[in-house]
């Protein structure tokens, strides 16, 4: 599809359709294909790429005074269908080409609050649940009590001569029982161990 404005050259459009709206649409298809909200209040018409086949095309707006023109070239490998408000589905042969301007006589709307912005605020909260999420949870820190008090807890004692880690299991008591090499931890090793010396398929130990 090639796009003009004011019958200017826009882009080439490289993608699997092309979506244009208005700033009162830009909560339908839109903001699915990734477009903006716009406020009702800016005088504009979105465009917003479908799939595009680059990172770089981007959706933007242009100002509702533009008349723009959207041309499928002679050349093109295949057909394309236009949909108005997923209605009346058109299709677009060769040379064929879609005129859009902007209405001189825009629909009034009634506004359930007095102001504009307060009622399509609302809106978005409502129907989209824009920006809304539960509160995260306040960030509590463990005492060391409550660390060292927790049954079955592994603890790290420090490296020992070897350069190997101990590792000890706590009890609610306090009662640690050193753990040996026949215990279900493997020892974290500072170095490079590369032999599957417990022969369980492993090699190396760096995990408990």
């Amino acid at each position: 599809l090639e796009l003009y404005g004011d019958g200017n050259h826009l882009t080439t459009v490289e993608a699997d359709g092309l979506c244009l709206a208005t700033p009162t649409g830009s909560t339908a298809y839109s903001l699915a294909a990734g477009g903006s909200l716009v406020h009702p209040e800016i005088p504009a018409i979105l465009v917003t790429p479908i799939c595009a086949h680059t990172l770089s095309f981007r959706p933007m707006l242009l100002p509702d005074t533009m008349v723009l023109r959207v041309v499928l070239p002679p050349d093109s490998r295949n057909t394309a269908w236009a949909s108005f408000d997923g209605r009346h589905r058109t299709e677009l042969r060769r040379g064929d080409h879609i005129q859009i301007t902007a209405s001189k006589y825009p629909l009034p709307t009634v506004c359930a609050s007095q102001s504009q912005t307060q009622d399509w605020m609302s809106s978005l909260s409502r129907c989209l649940h824009w920006n809304e999420r539960k509160r995260q949870k306040k960030f509590v820190v463990a005492g060391a009590s409550e660390v060292a008090g927790a049954a079955g807890a592994l603890h790290r004692d420090g490296a020992g001569s070897d350069g190997n880690y101990l590792y000890k299991r706590g009890s609610s008591t306090n009662d640690n029982e050193s753990l040996s090499d026949d215990d279900d931890v493997h020892e974290a090793s500072t170095g490079d161990d590369d032999d599957d010396d417990d022969g369980d398929g492993n090699y190396g130990g760096d995990g408990v």
